[in-house]
């Protein structure tokens, strides 16, 4: 039985205790330690962000810390994948996408790009025992996402899988599985010049099955005379560009989609800065079912609370 705290002491010093005991109560199983043990001891120190993200300077992280409700080192791992303040919000919507989608219990999920868990830290509960995959080059976002976002015990009870490369390849080995029911990459494929866009898709096409459907992200413009070229063109662009996005012109990514025996349907699912695509192979029809299924929103939920706030009737 787990102690109780003595009576005047401190709500703060309480709750450690607690949870120190419980730790000790209810150790991590050793094949956890050694499934895990890259993740659970990696560095999340400034030098491995620095070499996760170079381009995050100190003037950066001082606004971040500002603009944030949690310490700079609870809020680095939020800060490196995009604006701290719609950390949730972007969690929330994709989840969203995911389960009208039709995302169960026993799908089989992959998330590409996973960074500090936060789509993991929604879709590790709900799905199965080993059902939510993940492919990530940095062991720092990872080791991050778990300690502030996750926690140890949900990898001992969910047993998720993450593949540490940059290379978009899944996990393999005996984890490996035929196909996912579902991939999703939002804004990752959005940061692909062209080369590296083919090359993950080819990559990523391997684990589809005429079910499968890939929930992505895309910058994309409209080839004209009278409209200014785009920052960085993915036809221009080469690899990995970070953090800008790249731009791709419209037919251009159906072409480039084609190439990989893959179509892709454009969805009406809310966005802030980018559009969503549903890819599926070049003879299936998911995609089509996919847009069908989703509900029309006619507000952006990230913007509900300023909506609901203006409704209050004045006293």
């Amino acid at each position: 039985p787990l102690p109780n705290p003595p009576r005047h002491m401190p709500l703060e010093r309480a709750v450690l205790l607690c949870s120190a005991v419980t730790a000790l109560a209810m150790p991590l199983e050793r094949a956890v330690l050694l499934r895990y043990g890259s993740i659970l001891n990696a560095s999340s120190s400034d030098e491995a962000w620095a070499t996760h993200a170079p381009w995050l300077d100190k003037r950066m992280r001082k606004r971040h810390r500002r603009r944030g409700r949690h310490t700079d080192q609870h809020e680095r791992h939020r800060s490196y994948v995009g604006p701290t303040g719609r950390y949730g919000d972007m969690a929330a919507s994709m989840f969203s996408l995911l389960y009208f989608s039709g995302l169960r219990e026993d799908s089989r999920l992959l998330d590409v790009g996973c960074g500090s868990l936060r789509l993991g830290r929604l879709a590790i509960p709900f799905l199965a025992r080993g059902n939510y995959h993940c492919i990530e080059p940095s062991l720092a976002a990872l080791s991050s996402g778990v300690r502030y976002e996750l926690g140890t015990d949900l990898l001992q009870l969910k047993l998720p899988t993450f593949a540490t490369n940059s290379e978009f390849a899944p996990p393999e080995g005996e984890d490996a599985v035929e196909s996912y029911d579902y991939l999703m990459a939002q804004s990752v494929l959005s940061h692909a010049a062209e080369d590296l866009l083919e090359a993950a898709l080819s990559r990523l096409r391997r684990k589809l099955s005429p079910r499968s459907v890939l929930l992505a992200t895309f910058v994309v413009h409209t080839a004209s005379t009278h409209l200014p070229r785009p920052e960085h063109p993915a036809d221009e662009e080469k690899g990995w560009v970070y953090p800008a996005c790249t731009s791709i012109e419209r037919t251009r990514l159906a072409r480039l989609v084609a190439r990989q025996g893959l179509r892709e349907v454009e969805l009406g699912w809310p966005h802030v800065s980018q559009r969503w695509f549903a890819l599926c192979l070049a003879g299936a029809t998911s995609c089509e079912q996919v847009k069908a299924a989703l509900p029309t929103l006619k507000a952006e939920p990230w913007a509900m609370e300023a909506r609901l706030a203006k409704s209050v009737l004045p006293a």
